[in-house]
């Protein structure tokens, strides 16, 4: 048996040079492999004219909050709302109603945000002759106390005190103002 010459090494070694540098070649241009990713399918909702109501232990209404629309916030799971009215312990006589322009219930808090122009005003049987104006609040149902860090117009009885910032307990009707507070009070004489 006669060996190849060397020529003819020479052009296998070559040839399967070729052939390896193809196929690292190939391998370069070729887009990379992609998992296939399913889509999630994200449940949202929106409800037209909806009403929550909050209940205490034993059972009684202590808020209504209604809104002209309500909608599922897919992105952090929490709940917008647009022109907003909440009602807190409607048979009371210490109710109060608040609206807003807008509200958001967030997924991992125990509160009610009103934004917009939030107007908070005595219910039908409250004798408080209070009315108070801000821009944003924060409201907790379970506890009744209110809070906002924005500046609050405060009208009691035609006075008007303006203030920034503010909590309010909504169940033992008191309000706190925390910071620059001024105002203005004409006496009532008889």
């Amino acid at each position: 048996m006669e060996l190849p010459s060397t020529g003819t090494w020479l052009r296998l070694v070559l040839l399967a040079a070729g052939a390896i540098a193809s196929t690292v070649l190939l391998l370069r241009t070729q887009p990379p492999a992609v998992d296939p990713v399913r889509a999630r399918l994200s449940l949202a909702y929106y409800l037209d004219e909806a009403e929550l109501t909050g209940t205490g232990p034993d059972g009684e209404t202590i808020y209504r909050v209604r809104t002209a629309r309500a909608s599922h916030v897919v992105e952090d799971d929490s709940i917008a709302m647009t022109d907003v009215e909440m009602i807190y312990t409607p048979e009371s006589p210490a109710g109060w109603n608040l609206n807003a322009t807008q509200g958001r219930i967030p997924a991992d808090a125990n509160i009610i945000e009103l934004r917009g122009t939030v107007v908070v005003t005595p219910g039908t049987n409250n004798t408080a002759a209070t009315t108070i104006t801000t821009d944003q609040l924060d409201v907790d149902p379970a506890t009744r106390q209110a809070r906002t860090k924005q500046p609050v117009v405060l009208d009691y009885e035609g006075q008007i005190v303006n203030a920034v910032g503010m909590e309010a307990d909504l169940k033992r009707n008191r309000v706190k103002l925390l910071s620059d507070v001024n105002g203005e009070f004409t006496p009532v004489v008889e």
